[in-house]
């Protein structure tokens, strides 16, 4: 008889490889989540979208997941008939988010895009609201209160959208891997929606997904928030709104070549394929992946595209 056992990690930090090892002989799978499957799109994707074997392998090796942070997977330990074992170690491998990533056009050392904080990562609440009255957020990591009728509370992440698409799933508010993890006497399934909206942040302006959690009740009911963790990790269109003909340097052939420095506290950031635009004077930077990576990284001389991946700890 074979025997197969799915396993759902519990909402900690972001992570895409996991790492499986025993005493024995049994084998392991990671697979992507149906309605859960990310694919770059025009319009809305159809409800079913089944999930698929991504990567396949004996105790001691790691499971590849080859999409990116982004993409919800499962994992499942096979024991197939003679095979037998002592113990067995699942170990999803966490990723660090970078932090505050900088983008400079030019040599003039004037920093032209930057988000403060982690990126492509939230584990802190955006907005909280209970039974219709906005509530002053005291710890942005979590909340123990009670509420009678409605409580709503929401996080930031980067919009899915990629120039004239966006990262679609079977079901649209799934898209973005994450969870909460919450002790209630009430409603445990929240209704989850998406609002997109402008943002400030270091100086500049983000178009960013409010990602919203809304219960409901009839009663008094209690609602602690013991923590959540979402990650984004999709390509998207950042815009940059900086004039560039003063930063271009002229090349003996005709042609300019202007420098761009990419840096991060910690971390890797954005891959960046560019589009320049001389009348009007602009660029839109279009990402390719987004990455975690532990260190220091500083980029100049840009010539895109470039990349900067994201690392383990």
């Amino acid at each position: 008889m074979n025997i197969t056992s799915r396993l759902i990690y519990p909402n900690g930090g972001p992570y895409a490889d996991v790492s499986v090892d025993c005493e024995g002989n049994v084998s392991a799978q990671i697979s992507s989540v149906t309605n859960k499957i990310p694919v770059l799109a025009s319009g809305t994707l159809p409800v079913g979208g089944q999930g698929t074997m991504m990567d396949e392998n004996e105790c001691g090796k790691i499971l590849e997941n080859s999409f990116s942070p982004a993409q919800a997977t499962s994992i499942e330990i096979k024991i197939e008939p003679g095979e037998v074992f002592s113990w067995i170690k699942v170990e999803p491998l966490t990723l660090l988010p970078p932090e505050s990533p900088s983008i400079d056009l030019g040599a003039d050392g004037v920093i032209d895009w930057m988000w403060n904080g982690p990126f492509h990562y939230t584990n802190q609440i955006y907005r909280l609201e209970v039974d219709g009255i906005d509530t002053q957020i005291s710890n942005p990591y979590g909340f123990d209160l009670n509420y009678s009728e409605s409580l709503n509370f929401s996080i930031i992440l980067p919009a899915r959208n990629l120039s004239n698409q966006a990262w679609n799933c079977g079901i649209i508010t799934h898209c973005y891997r994450g969870g909460i993890n919450i002790v209630t006497d009430g409603d445990t399934s929240p209704i989850l929606s998406e609002d997109y909206i402008w943002i400030e942040n270091s100086g500049f302006s983000h178009y960013v997904t409010e990602y919203k959690f809304s219960f409901t009740a009839s009663d008094l009911t209690s609602f602690k928030l013991i923590s959540l963790n979402y990650i984004s990790g999709f390509s998207h269109t950042i815009a940059i709104n900086t004039s560039l003909q003063e930063l271009f340097t002229p090349n003996d052939d005709m042609t300019s070549t202007m420098q761009v420095s990419i840096a991060s506290q910690r971390g890797g950031i954005i891959s960046m394929v560019t589009s320049f635009m001389r009348n009007p004077s602009s660029m839109i930077g279009y990402p390719a992946t987004t990455n975690i990576h532990s260190g220091i990284n500083s980029i100049s001389n840009f010539q895109p595209p470039n990349s900067l991946k994201y690392a383990r700890p």
